[in-house]
């Protein structure tokens, strides 16, 4: 059923537009708003944060024990993976910068670089960028679900929620101890899967280097193994080679990690 969720759940995302109705924000919002009218959200204590991923978490896991029917689990994995996986707005601010770059209007192209939350000052390109984004809303959603089904994919879900939404700095870091737990195995996972769709001598470098450094931070391996394992060749006339290139890569990487679940799923590991 895992198998046959994320194939369903991943071609309909691509070939439909998500009403509000199917957006991960129309549900989970109301709940941090609830929690910060309360004062029980970003403060200095981390333990709020914990207890805030795992209050959702709980309940879905709670829901998906008590359900009997298989039929009843495959549905609602289904719409749990449906509401978590991808992202309307972001996809549509990078056509936006896609169409921009095309048509030369250089000013509306960094507009949109802007709203994707870009910033050339941490020192990784725009096509990084996108492919840590990718790795966020697709390849970790897709690996909790695989480790815990629907119940995985709204704890990463909520957890990253609680990142984004942190009003300051001070409280965002705060935040971020959870993603850095959450992150640490799919984004080394991640990158080991760009090695092998992607330029395995160029890119393993990079990947044994990072591989057991506890320091960095999963954003870094993801970024640079990405980086180091795609060839990309400079063309300052086209600003859109570079991120559709590592996009590509992205989702060939995305497209192995189905291939080993269905081979997972034919051994019996997985359901």
């Amino acid at each position: 059923m895992t198998l046959i969720s994320l194939l369903l759940v991943i071609a309909l995302e691509r070939l439909t537009t998500k009403s509000n109705i199917w957006r991960s924000e129309t549900y989970m919002l109301p709940y941090l708003d609830f929690l910060r009218s309360k004062g029980w959200l970003y403060t200095t204590n981390a333990w709020q944060i914990y207890l805030a991923v795992a209050m959702p978490t709980l309940v879905m896991w709670w829901i998906f024990l008590n359900l009997e029917s298989s039929l009843l689990t495959l549905v609602l994995n289904l719409v749990v993976l449906f509401i978590a996986v991808g992202c309307p707005h972001i996809r549509a601010k990078f056509k936006g910068y896609l169409q921009a770059s095309n048509r030369g209007d250089f000013a509306a192209r960094d507009l949109y670089a802007e709203e994707l939350k870009f910033i050339p000052a941490n020192g990784i390109s725009f096509g990084q960028h996108m492919v840590w984004i990718n790795f966020r809303y697709y390849f970790a959603i897709a690996f909790w679900f695989l480790i815990l089904g629907g119940t995985g994919a709204v704890m990463y879900l909520t957890a990253r929620l609680l990142e984004s939404q942190a009003p300051d700095e001070s409280q965002r870091k705060v935040a971020a101890r959870v993603m850095t737990i959450l992150d640490w195995v799919p984004a080394r996972i991640a990158a080991c899967g760009f090695l092998l769709v992607g330029h395995f001598t160029q890119g393993v470098k990079s990947f044994s280097s990072y591989l057991f450094d506890l320091t960095i931070s999963a954003r870094d391996i993801v970024t640079q193994v990405a980086k180091s394992s795609e060839e990309v060749e400079p063309d300052t006339m086209d600003c859109t080679e570079e991120p559709c290139t590592l996009l590509r890569l992205a989702k060939r990487n995305m497209m192995l990690l189905l291939a080993v679940t269905a081979v997972l799923t034919l051994g019996g590991w997985i359901n």
